[in-house]
């Protein structure tokens, strides 16, 4: 994503060659332009918010992005009021479509219950209750698209998909000086879902889980403070330091 005064970018990179922009979606006052290749956006979401400042005014936007038709739908979020909400504390952090069914779920920055939206009927359905620990969900899926795994502040939570029920939670991020709060950063699965890379921004290093049990498996340590990273199947980790946007790379030993 990058941001121009009321231009708003998309672009789609590869892992190979990062630096190279593979497809960009250019918007300016809901004026769509494509180009590149526009059949990888088949394999980037179809759904994401933005907050978009134009000549119809400042707001939340979901954005469904049409490649086949190059086409990009803007549709308000019309239940994330400021009587609900508190606008100057909480924003619309993130969205993930719940697979084969209509369903999104949508991040609220600071708080522990994300909202379960029917897109068709353009309605809540319900709010998901995490741990309780006020922050920041990242979604990701496993097993065929059976569990959800998100983190929940300082806690990582496994919510088995259709009944929403806690599988599993674990805190991995201790307070500092026993008494301030510290989040965890990203986390990601191994493409054969056998183990999480989870980083640990205050603690500068990151964790390798067990997928199945949550039970730590493995560690890195670095001299940066890790928030994005990803993790191969031959445990090869690469993160990028919160502080600098610099990438390293280490390898679990298990």
């Amino acid at each position: 994503h990058h941001f121009k005064g009321t231009k708003l970018i998309l672009t789609i990179h590869s892992f190979d060659r990062p630096s190279v922009s593979l497809s960009r979606i250019e918007i300016f006052d809901r004026n769509v332009s494509f180009s590149g290749n526009s059949t990888v956006w088949q394999f980037a979401p179809r759904f994401i918010v933005e907050w978009l400042k134009d000549s119809y005014g400042d707001d939340y936007y979901l954005l469904e992005i049409d490649s086949s038709s190059q086409k990009v739908e803007f549709h308000p979020l019309e239940w994330f009021r400021s009587d609900v909400y508190d606008w100057g504390y909480q924003s619309v952090y993130d969205v993930s479509e719940i697979p084969k069914t209509s369903l999104l779920l949508f991040s609220i920055q600071r708080s522990s219950s994300p909202v379960l939206y029917d897109f068709v009927s353009k309605t809540v359905v319900s709010e998901l209750k995490l741990a309780g620990r006020g922050g920041n969900p990242l979604f990701k899926f496993r097993k065929q698209e059976t569990e959800l795994w998100t983190v929940d502040y300082d806690t990582l939570v496994k919510l088995e998909i259709g009944s929403w029920k806690i599988l599993q939670k674990k805190k991995f991020q201790m307070p500092n000086f026993g008494c301030t709060m510290t989040f965890v950063g990203d986390f990601a699965f191994t493409p054969n879902e056998k183990h999480c890379a989870l980083a640990r921004p205050y603690s500068n290093d990151v964790l390798l889980l067990d997928a199945e049990d949550m039970k730590e498996v493995g560690k890195i340590k670095s001299k940066f403070q890790p928030l994005p990273v990803v993790v191969l199947n031959n445990l090869e980790c690469i993160y990028r330091d919160w502080q600098t946007g610099k990438f390293d790379f280490q390898s679990f030993s298990v």
